[in-house]
């Protein structure tokens, strides 16, 4: 079954900008 993980709100992540996330122990990219 697929599980929500909460990793960052919008505003910590910058238009235009990236961030490296490591989720369970896979790294993942969050862009906004």
């Amino acid at each position: 079954m697929t599980d929500f993980v909460k990793v960052a709100k919008a505003a910590e992540i910058n238009p235009g900008q990236a961030r490296l996330i490591d989720v369970k122990g896979k790294l993942i990219a969050v862009f906004n």
